[in-house]
């Protein structure tokens, strides 16, 4: 391997051999990297878009939440693992009906 890959967030070491089997993994890189896959993998394919810079949004917007809580003395967000797709789901569709709502708002603003 050369460069710099992970996968569900475990970054892989350059070096030493790993082996997979029977396993579906999602390898992901933000500044590329080459692997070498030995065997036949059921699929391979590099895909062209990944929600990981949504996910990084998210981890960003409830540090800085975290932060402030903790400055003032207060408990911040917490999620669990467990229910960290289910949370990233809403906090998608929360903020695709704010958009839609302020689209709503400003075009009401300018019809008359």
């Amino acid at each position: 391997m050369s460069g710099f890959a992970e996968i569900f967030g475990t970054e892989l070491a350059p070096g030493p051999l790993y082996s997979f089997t029977g396993r579906k993994l999602a390898v992901f890189t933000w500044q590329g990297c080459e692997l070498e896959i030995t065997g036949t993998p059921s699929s391979c394919y590099v895909a062209e878009e990944t929600p990981m810079s949504t996910y990084l949004n998210v981890h960003i917007a409830l540090e800085q939440i975290r932060e402030k809580c903790d400055e003032s003395g207060e408990s911040g967000p917490r999620v669990s693992h467990f229910s960290y797709n289910l949370f990233l789901d809403f906090f998608i569709s929360y903020w695709i009906s704010m958009i839609l709502q302020l689209n709503d708002w400003i075009s009401c603003k300018h019809s008359y």
